[in-house]
């Protein structure tokens, strides 16, 4: 029950997440990953934040980051995600799908999408089942930038196919409210 409330905080918090907003975010902002085997950037609009969200009794803090290959279509968009009880913020470690080896218990999301003109293709995601792997090792963390790298192979939300992400490095500014 306890993850279930936490997957849908996360769920709240990636889909208001993705909405346009601007931002001042830093030109240094950098995210990259090899996808099936391309490497790709998604330096544009890169950046980190926190969000407190959930249920006022089982509040979570959500770090967040978040780039796009493009602003214009087709682009590539990828999201991390790591949400964790309020008492205890993400700050630096290693976090994977099974929670239960987190130190607090947290709860781990990769997100990668590609948006083309005229298709529909579909987003993919961590596993929640934690069949196949996602991580997220958190480096450096301050209070102007967050960096670190992450890995996964992520399901379809249609469930027809999957995608690699390997090599994942990010290192990114705060997003200026």
């Amino acid at each position: 029950m306890k993850q279930a409330l936490i997957f849908l905080s996360l769920a709240t918090v990636l889909l208001f997440g993705s909405c346009s907003k601007k931002n001042n975010v830093s030109l240094k902002s950098t995210i990259t990953a090899t996808v099936d085997g391309q490497v790709m950037n998604f330096n544009v609009n890169a950046y980190a934040r926190n969000v407190l969200s959930g249920d006022p009794k089982l509040w979570t803090t959500s770090l967040t980051i978040q780039g796009a290959t493009s602003s214009a279509k087709p682009y590539g968009s990828i999201l991390l995600a790591i949400a964790s009880p309020r008492t205890n913020p993400v700050t630096l470690g290693t976090f994977d799908t099974d929670s239960k080896k987190n130190n607090p218990p947290v709860f781990v999301e990769l997100g990668y999408d590609y948006i083309h003109v005229g298709d529909f293709i579909p987003a993919f995601n961590t596993d929640t089942t934690g069949v196949q792997p996602t991580v997220i090792t958190i480096s450096s963390y301050s209070n102007t930038n967050v960096a670190g790298t992450f890995s996964g192979i992520l399901v379809a939300q249609d469930g027809s196919s999957i995608k690699t992400i390997t090599n994942g490095s990010f290192n990114v500014s705060w997003q200026q409210q």
